[in-house]
């Protein structure tokens, strides 16, 4: 099948309506009404290296802060939304959120990863370390090369992330069961780079950013268990990324392109609109980004990072072309409800929030 025909079946999956998405992303068992609460994302700016900022969507507050340690390969929040860890060059720096300063730094480069339970944090890179996130002792270490961030299961028995191949070519995803002594096994993706892996909470599915070319990614849903692909979309130019709904029932993936446009590669132009992939129903939906803030200067966007809040109620994503818009989706609509601007160009990076409700 042509890649002209599979953009073809994923644009009629989508003409099947919003209807049944938003239905795929709220929880229909009846549950007693709590006070929301103003969970803060976090995000860098690669314009403004030592400048980070914490949104709440909520009441759709930016607030910026300083601090002396500029990010190299990324940024995520532990999951009780106490520290921030910030990967370096040659050493990881841990924030502490109430006063946003520089509380230790970990003698390891490369990028963090928190568990959702709060036991462990990965560090990926040119070797693959677990530590506990009580005391930072080192559990596990691994010479495997690794690609920047992974994902872990909802408990913590194991940890997925991109892995690179004996030939240098990051087209792996390297799974280690903690549970079950540390064990490690390997799943190839030849001539594909695996840019993000994130299993669904039963491992059942792997939901997967693939960058198959220069001007072009793929968001694949895979069952491993058979190695068969249930949904896939195909995105020129692509080097957006993914998120899952806490609850695992959908999943959101971008491609904002313009970064790349000007490149010694000539692209396709990008396309103002993310998707969303509604597990329970195997289809997908897509979100427009045409005209949705009252800017004239900003009549189509182009998302880049997300990050969804861990009691699922709003999916906060930055543009990924160098506008300074931050921006929030009510998650039982998946309409936007709020936007900020920060002023400036921008390079917005690393979408996080903690990990528990």
């Amino acid at each position: 099948m042509s890649r002209g025909h599979r953009v073809g079946v994923a644009l009629a999956a989508i003409a099947l309506g919003s209807s049944l998405i938003v239905t795929g992303c709220s929880d229909d068992k009846a549950v007693v009404p709590i006070a929301p609460k103003d969970y803060a994302v976090y995000f860098g700016d690669g314009a403004i290296k030592n400048w980070y900022f914490e949104y709440h969507p909520l009441t759709n507050r930016v607030d910026s802060f300083y601090v002396p340690f500029q990010a190299w390969s990324g940024i995520d929040a532990s999951a009780d939304g106490t520290r921030l860890f910030i990967g370096g060059t040659a050493s990881i720096a841990v924030v502490d959120l109430d006063s946003k300063t520089i509380v230790e730094e970990l003698p390891y480069k490369g990028a963090v990863v928190v568990s959702p339970d709060n036991r462990w944090l990965a560090v990926t890179g040119d070797d693959l370390y677990i530590l506990r996130a009580s005391d930072y002792s080192v559990i596990f270490h691994d010479t495997t090369k690794t690609g920047w961030g992974g994902a872990f299961t909802p408990h913590g028995e194991r940890f997925f992330c991109p892995a690179f191949d004996t030939v240098g070519f990051q087209n792996r995803i390297l799974r280690v069961d903690i549970e079950n002594g540390f064990a490690m096994s390997v799943t190839d993706f030849p001539e594909e780079r695996v840019g993000q892996i994130i299993p669904s909470p039963d491992e059942i599915l792997w939901f997967i950013y693939l960058n198959p070319g220069y001007c072009s990614s793929e968001f694949r849903a895979y069952m491993p268990s058979a190695d068969s692909t249930l949904a896939e979309g195909y995105l020129e130019a692509g080097k957006g990324g993914i998120a899952i709904s806490p609850d695992g029932r959908c999943v959101f993936y971008t491609g904002p392109g313009p970064w790349i446009i000007n490149g010694p590669y000539i692209c396709s132009p990008p396309v103002p609109e993310f998707y969303v992939y509604d597990v329970q129903a195997n289809v997908t939906g897509v979100i427009g980004t045409t005209g949705i803030i009252e800017d004239s200067l900003s009549t189509e966007l182009y998302m880049g990072d997300l990050a969804i809040t861990p009691d699922g109620c709003w999916l906060v994503a930055v543009e990924g072309s160098g506008r300074d818009v931050v921006v929030a989706y009510d998650m039982t609509t998946l309409k936007l409800s709020k936007y900020a601007r920060l002023g400036g160009v921008r390079q917005f990076h690393s979408l996080t929030c903690q990990k528990m409700p």
